[in-house]
């Protein structure tokens, strides 16, 4: 089993559930929609890359999203909605800097 530091997020999965957030109860849909919309910036920094294929320019490309995506989930961790807080606790080990 690999330390936690080591594990990946599975992106499909992760696009999965935060989708069934989006389109979920009322407490929930903001978190899930402002997670996609990260999501795509992050994929579209991502296809982008595979055009240019500079990792250094992907890292820089990918870093305010990334932040973005660290911050929504530190919030959605304190979300008195469970299923919000229940997404995050499952996945905030595994959120790493590019």
């Amino acid at each position: 089993k690999l330390p936690i530091e080591r594990r990946q997020i599975c992106w499909a999965h992760l696009d999965r559930d935060l989708r069934a957030l989006a389109e979920g109860y009322p407490g929930e849909r903001h978190f899930g929609k402002t997670a996609l919309r990260i999501t795509r910036a992050i994929f579209r920094s991502w296809r982008a890359f595979l055009a240019h294929g500079d990792r250094e320019r992907l890292r820089i490309d990918l870093l305010p999203s990334w932040d973005r995506l660290i911050s929504h989930l530190a919030d959605g961790a304190a979300s008195p909605e469970r299923r919000v807080g229940g997404e995050v606790a499952r996945r905030k080990h595994k959120v790493a800097l590019p």
